[in-house]
């Protein structure tokens, strides 16, 4: 077990499903001689044993442009370059806002990535635990198992605000960026060194084909984008929406959430990303 990538090993994985996470934890802990190329991530975690209430410990995590780069050179995955080069097109016809300022070209992959929890029964209880999975977005097999692969997975009880995804996704949006030029990183995240077989393929094509990929889908339902951004808007306040003005109780009857009647406002008043960024997510800790 421990001279194959765990890619492979979660080949047969699907979305964040008890068996898959159980067999994420179970290489993790249990095989001495585990697959060189698990990574690790300092993350910050709840620990009321400190007086801020957190720690620095480390989690397991795979890189998804490692993950790519066996897929494609072992694995032997085709995608149809006439339906890529089709996707980009049909979304630049229709107009996606984020399409029309991205750099990727026709040729790109689009790949996305889906946060969600599952429930495990662990020491004779059961514990939430939440993962996020890489997909490929035109690889489709008969079964949807085998076209997810488990990246990061943590208890939830651990999660500290949004802080400790912060943490995961800055090693996640470095190794999108190297997907997206289709070669090995020169340095680790803040221009750090790289070591060992990181520093050997540094630079080197991920694939023998020259494939590029690009992150086109952000995928989880609303208690996994509430976890990730702690937008100020929730089903459990006053503002329910992320996206527009709605409110539950407002002295401004156009933006009562049950109003659909010719004085309503909201229902114009439909955010971009500034308009999210700027009122709807919180003033501080943003960022990684």
């Amino acid at each position: 077990m421990g001279s194959l990538p765990l890619s492979h090993l979660f080949f047969n994985m699907g979305e964040p499903t008890v068996i898959s996470i159980i067999m994420y934890i179970i290489i993790i802990l249990y095989v001495p001689d585990r697959p060189k190329d698990i990574h690790q991530v300092r993350v910050p975690v709840k620990n009321e044993k400190t007086s801020s209430g957190l720690s620095l410990e480390l989690y397991p995590i795979l890189h998804p442009h490692e993950i790519l780069s066996y897929l494609w050179n072992d694995v032997g995955i085709e995608v149809s370059e006439a339906e890529i080069a089709e996707y980009w097109r049909h979304c630049h016809r229709h107009g996606q806002p984020w399409v029309i300022t991205s750099p990727a070209t026709e040729k790109h992959i689009p790949i996305g990535l889906h946060g969600d929890a599952a429930r495990l029964w662990s020491q004779e209880k059961f514990e939430k635990v939440i993962a996020i999975h890489l997909n490929i977005c035109h690889f489709r097999p008969r079964s949807v198992r085998f076209s997810r692969w488990c990246v990061f997975s943590c208890p939830a009880h651990k999660v500290f605000k949004n802080r400790t995804l912060n943490a995961v996704w800055k090693r996640i949006v470095w190794s999108l960026e190297a997907a997206f030029q289709g070669l090995h990183p020169t340095a680790r995240p803040g221009g750090k060194p790289l070591q060992g077989r990181e520093q050997r393929c540094a630079g080197q094509p991920l694939s023998r084909s020259g494939a590029k990929w690009a992150l086109t889908e952000l995928r989880g339902d609303w208690e996994w984008h509430v976890t990730c951004w702690r937008p100020t808007a929730s089903w459990q306040s006053n503002k329910i929406c992320f996206r527009c003005p709605a409110e539950a109780k407002s002295n401004q009857v156009g933006n009562l959430d049950w109003n659909h009647g010719d004085d309503c406002t909201w229902e114009s008043e439909e955010f971009g990303l500034n308009g999210f960024i700027s009122r709807r997510l919180r003033d501080n800790n943003l960022c990684a």
